[in-house]
């Protein structure tokens, strides 16, 4: 059977994420930035960009991306951080009141991702998110690992499903008809029991009638519960053989220590070359130092070698996080402008 499929994401990387979901199940994928519109025959995964904006804007565009038209039966998937930044509620709110979907199933976690939920609380490696590095997002800081309290609002009824119902087959079906919440708040801990969310809920509700809300996990358990005899594509890329490619530039425009762990493991690879700002100078004269960072990064492309924007240091320093993604932005455009290159990178901000 085939299914119509509309999927929201509050920023590209979750956009994408989420879209090649859907792709590893031969459908067609178009992710739309604000402004664009869907196209016929493909799945349209809109990045409304509103992860870090105040509530009532990242309400309106969401209202904005709800103007197009929509197959009837359309399938909703509001696609959430996995780790509870952004305008959760509210977006979720605005979806309800435009698409009229008053029941909502919502998990963010992506066990893949060390993200679970457990007694109705986002975990992530085993730490409370509003423990975690989330809670000292600069922009969107999080302020709870309840998933009930994220929710709460707006008149909207939350309402906690623990591990056991889920896995105890029939309690969730009977749970969906019997109780009158607007969202269903669910624990996971395995890909298993994201499938077994949505196998149940699709046991009460054919799948259009729900609005289904989590992270690129969830997705994976709705997908595996509407094909359950088609086998998802593995996504990978072929690297070609006998060619020479013109390097690659790459940005790490984030303050992240993972995002920083991952650039080292390319420097030590010996995949990238390095350059980096100073976040004294960066501080005092930001101009002067873009294009010291531009004429770097211009010089290690024209010799042959991927280049790599990132901070050089092991202490984030917040006053810089809200700069940091368009000093990089601006700088990777002039390199771009001014050196050939055989692909672009951008991670944070």
């Amino acid at each position: 059977m085939n299914h119509c499929f509309c999927v929201f994401a509050d920023d590209l990387t979750g956009a994408c994420d989420t879209g090649v979901q859907f792709a590893r199940y031969d459908l067609p994928v178009l992710v739309l930035l604000p402004g664009m519109c869907p196209v016929p025959g493909f799945t349209p995964v809109f990045d409304t960009e509103s992860r870090n904006l105040p509530p009532e804007e990242a309400i309106t565009r969401i209202e904005a991306a709800m103007h197009f038209p929509m197959p009837e039966n359309c399938i909703l998937y509001k696609k959430t951080d996995s780790t509870l930044r952004g305008n959760i509620a509210e977006e979720a709110y605005a979806l309800r009141e435009h698409s009229g979907k008053n029941r909502g199933i919502f998990t963010p976690a992506f066990p893949a991702q060390g993200r679970v939920v457990k007694n109705g609380l986002l975990l992530i490696h085993g730490i409370a998110a509003d423990r975690s590095q989330a809670a000292r997002d600069p922009h969107k800081p999080v302020h709870s690992a309840a998933l009930t309290d994220i929710m709460t609002g707006r008149g909207v009824v939350s309402y906690p499903v623990p591990l056991r119902i889920p896995r105890k087959p029939g309690a969730f079906a009977a749970l969906l008809q019997e109780c009158d919440a607007s969202w269903f708040c669910c624990d996971a801990v395995t890909d298993a029991d994201l499938t077994r969310i949505a196998r149940e809920t699709l046991r009460v509700f054919p799948a259009h009638v729900p609005l289904w809300m989590g992270s690129a996990g969830l997705a994976q358990g709705l997908l595996r519960a509407l094909y359950p005899k088609k086998r998802a594509a593995r996504i990978f890329c072929r690297p070609k053989k006998n060619k020479a490619s013109p390097p690659v530039l790459l940005t790490v425009g984030s303050m992240s220590t993972v995002s920083r762990k991952q650039a080292l493991q390319a420097i030590q690879m010996g995949l990238v070359r390095a350059v980096s700002p100073n976040a004294d100078r960066l501080s005092g004269d930001p101009e002067q130092e873009r294009q010291r960072l531009v004429e770097a990064g211009c010089s290690i492309l024209k010799n042959g070698e991927n280049a790599l924007l990132m901070m050089d240091t092991d202490t984030p320093r917040p006053e810089l996080s809200k700069m940091l993604a368009a000093f990089f932005g601006d700088a990777a455009r002039d390199i771009l402008l001014s050196t050939p290159v055989g692909g672009f990178f951008a991670a944070g901000g």
